[in-house]
């Protein structure tokens, strides 16, 4: 016979004597039938003398990461990109080309192929190899408990900033898909804590992302991507931690942080399921592409390639897509990001952050990803970047928004009002931050603290109209009651 907890509350109340008995009666029968070692913990291995102590732990953090991220970004990970993209040139873009040669001349139907249907997908099928070996790294972890260990170490850290252990576990399964990590959510006792958690999680990279970091990084820092890239992860782990200590001490306050996570002993690596866990995620990036990239990718280059008067043009500043861009480019005048075709791909990455990559190719008409680098730096391209532009693009596009689906699985887990706080909050940082550090770059510092002095007075002035209204509305606004007064 089972009780609900207001059964088991009236019972305390009524016959607390036989209640203590009762629990007496059980932790007797326990001291008797099982042993316990104090100095211990259970589920842990000779190995968490040292996993376990704060210090070792966060130096063991950051090394594993160091490795991870190295051998990945810039030692097998490029490797394997040349080697795929070389193979995709001999027995599939090739032979279709040299086919469409042979049997036809029509030069809208060429470029339709070559860089509306090929390089729309095979510009972020050479990110694959990066994208499972991140996949990999991260079931590697998570198969051997070490995750786990992560959270359970980081837990007092992360209380300072309104979080606890399990969103550490949450916000490092982001870096495979925050739309994925943002359902694990759910998992979390205390309602503000799963909201702060779902707000802060897209700020998380994912590998929808990594294409773009690898792309702009390798074009322009080439041996150094590897520290760029690393810095744009370290980067969105530091705003994501600052966001959730905001929203923690205003709108959102958690009223437990207590953590309760499984603590599995430390386990051997099964390389048949992480080999496992690379074909299901391979085979989804390739869902994805065929799906999503292939048939946005065709739409966006019909619509870089026709004219308002419906007919073909070869000169993209003429084309639908980038006339209506053009229009809108203004806005990002002042973060570099000013042309037309950088404001396409940023749209279109709202849809799914691959698009970016995809859209950048057709933009350029680069069928493979060495083409796209070179042509990134080429003045004359549609797209291209300066040094100072480059960095405040990839700020940007790490910050300003989470994917649609990742929009609608916030709604799900949340509500219609904490999806778009998410969606404007992260445009609103990514353009601030991106402002600060391309005028840096461009016009100095002392320019630079100038304005942020500005902005700092804006924001004050803004908090003391928001305190001056939740006064007003007795804290029930936007049909949220968390600062309603008792």
């Amino acid at each position: 016979m089972s009780y609900t907890q207001e059964q088991i509350n009236k019972i305390k109340t009524l016959f607390p004597e036989l209640v203590k008995d009762r629990y007496e009666f059980i932790d007797n029968m326990l001291s008797e039938c099982l042993i316990v070692d104090k100095n211990s913990v259970y589920g842990r291995s000779k190995l968490d003398k040292f996993l376990l102590n704060p210090y070792i732990a966060f130096a063991v953090f950051l090394l594993t990461f160091f490795i991870g991220f190295y051998t990945i970004f810039f030692l097998v990970g490029p490797w394997f990109s040349g080697l795929e993209e070389k193979i995709l040139n001999l027995i599939f873009i090739n032979p279709i080309m040299n086919f469409l040669y042979l049997v036809t001349d029509n030069i809208w139907l060429i470029e339709f192929v070559r860089n509306g249907v090929l390089s729309s997908v095979t510009t972020v099928i050479g990110f694959i190899p990066q994208v499972i070996l991140l996949f990999v790294f991260l079931t590697i972890l998570e198969d051997s408990g070490i995750i786990s260990r992560f959270a359970y170490v980081f837990d007092d850290f992360l209380n300072f900033f309104g979080l606890n252990g399990k969103a550490l576990y949450i916000m490092l399964l982001g870096l495979g898909c925050n739309t994925i990590s943002t359902t694990s959510c759910r998992n979390m006792n205390d309602k503000n804590l799963k909201t702060i958690t779902a707000i802060i999680n897209p700020y998380i990279s994912c590998t929808a992302r990594l294409p773009v970091y690898v792309l702009i990084a390798s074009a322009f820092w080439e041996k150094k991507s590897f520290l760029i890239i690393s810095g744009l992860y370290i980067l969105g782990l530091i705003i994501a931690l600052v966001m959730s200590k905001i929203l923690n001490k205003t709108i959102l306050k958690s009223e437990s942080n207590e953590l309760l996570l499984e603590f599995p002993p430390l386990r051997h690596i099964d390389v048949k399921h992480i080999l496992k866990v690379a074909r299901v995620n391979a085979v989804d990036f390739f869902k994805r592409i065929f799906s999503i990239i292939l048939s946005v990718g065709i739409v966006i280059w019909i619509l870089t390639h026709t004219q308002f008067n419906l007919s073909y043009t070869d000169n993209i500043s003429n084309s639908i897509l980038f006339l209506f861009a053009d229009k809108l480019s203004f806005i990002f005048k002042p973060i570099g990001l000013n042309s037309a075709g950088i404001v396409c791909a940023l749209f279109v990455g709202i849809l799914a952050k691959e698009l970016i990559v995809s859209t950048i190719a057709i933009c350029n008409n680069s069928a493979s990803r060495k083409l796209l680098m070179a042509s990134l730096l080429l003045p004359t391209s549609v797209i291209n970047f300066t040094i100072p532009s480059a960095v405040s693009f990839l700020i940007f596009s790490l910050l300003y928004s989470p994917c649609a689906s990742n929009l609608a699985v916030i709604k799900k887990e949340t509500n219609k009002f904490y999806m778009w706080f998410s969606l404007i909050s992260q445009f609103t940082i990514a353009y601030m931050l991106s402002f600060v550090v391309y005028q840096t770059l461009t016009k100095g510092i002392v320019f630079t603290i100038m304005i942020s002095i500005v902005i700092m007075l804006i924001m004050v002035a803004l908090n003391f109209i928001r305190k001056q209204f939740i006064r007003k509305c007795n804290g029930n606004c936007f049909g949220c009651s968390c600062n309603k007064k008792s």
